[in-house]
């Protein structure tokens, strides 16, 4: 059974060259997502900051941290749909590497 299954993994091994660029790709995307979603995280933070409190309804540690995280998830989301910060940067840094 070992043997068939090292059969197929031969049969769709790739060069390993290719499989590398792949992968450096893939983790460079990831990268550029990632810092596309800092962006946006600092960006909701600041405008939030902006927002006065009223005394009617003080913000307690549960709701500051609730509400960081929440600007976390939402920055994440609109770097995966993305305004095209992370692809601008994995262009310019794509182009770079080669």
């Amino acid at each position: 059974m070992e043997s068939l299954n090292a059969l197929k993994f031969i049969q769709h091994e790739q060069n390993p060259a290719d499989v590398k660029g792949k992968n450096d790709k893939k983790k460079l995307m990831e990268a550029c997502q990632e810092f596309e979603s800092v962006l946006w995280s600092y960006l909701l933070k600041n405008m939030r900051e902006t927002v006065p409190e009223t005394e009617f309804l003080p913000k307690g540690l549960e709701e500051e941290i609730f509400q960081s995280m929440l600007d976390q998830e939402i920055a994440k989301k609109l770097a995966q749909k993305g305004v095209g910060i992370a692809t601008m940067l994995y262009r310019q840094l794509s182009n770079q590497t080669t």
